[in-house]
C-alpha cells in the first residue's frame, strides 16, 4: 500500500481554497487589490492540480484503471451534470413556464459535446483531468523514450498555443487538455526524479527557489501579464503563452515548496 503524503492532502486544500476564493470575488474590476488578488489566483490555481494529478499518477494502483477513472472523475461528472439540467429546468418552467432549452441542446451540453459545459461550468475539470489521466496512461508507456515524450510535450504546447489564438472553446475541452498537459507531465517527473527530496538536501538553494518563484509569480501579477487574469475556461491565456507557463510554473513551485 502506498504511503499517504500528508503535505500533499494539504496541497490540494491549499489549491481548493484558492477555487473557493477566486469563484467568491465577483468584482475583480471594481477594486484594485481585488483584481490582482485575481491575477495571482487564476496565474496557476489550476495549472496546479495538473501538476499534482501527475505527481500522484500510477499505473500499478489496485484495480482497473480505467474503472478508477470512470468512478472518481466521470460518474460524479455525469451526475452533477443530470442535476443541474434538472434543477435548473424545473426553476426555470416554474417561473417561466417553459423549459430553459430544447432536449437536443441539454444532452449535447451534458455529453460535452458543444465545446462549453454550461449547465455547470465547474465541472469543466473533471471531464478535462479524466482526458489527461487516460491520454497519460498510454503516454506513460513510452518512458524508455524520453526524447519522444518531451517530443510530443512541446508539440502540445504548440497545438495549445495555436488553440488559444481562436479563443473558440473546443469540445471536450481539448485546447486546455493541449495547453496544460505540460504540468501533467512535469508532476509526474517531479516525483520520478524525487526533485522535491533532492531540493531538501540543499536548504540554501531551496530556500533561493523559494524566493525567486514567488518574486516572479508577484512579478507577473503586477506588471506582465496585462490587465486580464488567466481562464482556462476561456482559452486566454494572457498577454503571452510562454509567459502563462513561466508563471503558472513558478506559481506550481512555490505552493509545493512551502507546502513541503
Amino acid at each position: 500500500m502506498n504511503r499517504r503524503l500528508i503535505w500533499i492532502d494539504n496541497l490540494k486544500a491549499y489549491g481548493v481554497i484558492l477555487v473557493i476564493i477566486g469563484h467568491s470575488i465577483v468584482q475583480p474590476i471594481t477594486y484594485e487589490y481585488s483584481a490582482l488578488l485575481m491575477k495571482l489566483i487564476y496565474s496557476f490555481h489550476m495549472p496546479l492540480f495538473f501538476f499534482i494529478s501527475g505527481f500522484l499518477f500510477s499505473s500499478k494502483a489496485r484495480g482497473n484503471y480505467f474503472s478508477r477513472k470512470w468512478k472518481s472523475l466521470l460518474l460524479p461528472y455525469f451526475i452533477f451534470q443530470i442535476i443541474s439540467v434538472l434543477f435548473i429546468n424545473a426553476f426555470y418552467y416554474v417561473t417561466t413556464g417553459q423549459l430553459e432549452g430544447d432536449p437536443i441542446s441539454t444532452i449535447l451540453s451534458i455529453f460535452y459535446l458543444n465545446g462549453n459545459v454550461g449547465w455547470n461550468a465547474p465541472l469543466w475539470f473533471l471531464i478535462v483531468l479524466a482526458i489527461m489521466d487516460i491520454l497519460f496512461y498510454f503516454f506513460n508507456k513510452l518512458k524508455k523514450h524520453g526524447w519522444l515524450q518531451f517530443f510530443l510535450v512541446v508539440v502540445s504546447c504548440i497545438i495549445g498555443w495555436q488553440l488559444s489564438q481562436t479563443g473558440i472553446k473546443y469540445p471536450l475541452g481539448l485546447q486546455i487538455v493541449f495547453s496544460c498537459f505540460i504540468f501533467y507531465y512535469l508532476g509526474n517527473l517531479t516525483k520520478k526524479y524525487r526533485i522535491m527530496k533532492r531540493l531538501s538536501r540543499h536548504l540554501g538553494v531551496y530556500f533561493s527557489i523559494v524566493i525567486a518563484s514567488g518574486g516572479f509569480l508577484v512579478a507577473s501579477m503586477l506588471w506582465l501579464n496585462g490587465t486580464r487574469f488567466v481562464s482556462l475556461y476561456d482559452n486566454y491565456f494572457g498577454t503571452s503563452y510562454a509567459l502563462f507557463l513561466v508563471t503558472a510554473l513558478c506559481g506550481i513551485l512555490f505552493s509545493f515548496l512551502i507546502s513541503k
